[in-house]
């Protein structure tokens, strides 16, 4: 357990730490440049997604900023207010 807390803490998962980062954009339009394996969001709000293998949209309140360990292939600019999204892949 201790492990896991530490693996999170660093941005460690099973696989090794993310090797590529880049800014998401929100957009109705268009899914993300590469399916993410974690979001980091600079400033708190609503972040509405659709999951890597899921079609359906799900709104998230996020009452902090952080670093989110979810496969994400598409960030929604309609309802998403949190700020400042960089996807790790």
């Amino acid at each position: 357990m201790i492990r896991n807390l530490i693996q999170r803490w660093l941005g460690v998962s099973d696989n090794g730490p993310a090797r590529h980062a880049y800014h998401i954009d929100p957009s109705d339009d268009h899914d993300l440049e590469h399916v993410t394996t974690s979001i980091w969001v600079g400033r708190a709000g609503c972040l509405c997604i659709t999951m890597a293998d899921d079609t359906e949209r799900v709104r998230i309140h996020l009452t902090h900023s952080g670093r989110l360990d979810i496969a994400v292939r598409k960030v929604w600019k309609c309802d998403t207010g949190a700020m400042r999204l960089i996807g790790f892949y």
